[in-house]
């Protein structure tokens, strides 16, 4: 059921859409990117970077091109 589920577009190229991500991120319980490979590393948005910051998050790296 995708009652209540709110959305948002950003873009992840301008530091501010990416300081959007990074406060929604803070208080989110779960975070799932499906970005090309090495993109979310660069962008400091891999599971290892957003866990390392915040320990309670479980980040999830999904590759639809087989990383």
């Amino acid at each position: 059921c995708n009652r209540g589920k709110e959305s948002l577009a950003v873009d992840l190229k301008d530091p501010r859409g990416l300081a959007v991500v990074r406060e929604l991120v803070a208080g989110a319980d779960v975070f799932v990117q499906n970005l090309a490979q090495g993109a979310a590393a660069r962008l400091g948005l891999d599971a290892a970077t957003l866990c390392a910051a915040h320990p309670r998050l479980v980040a999830v790296d999904i590759s639809g091109y087989g990383e």
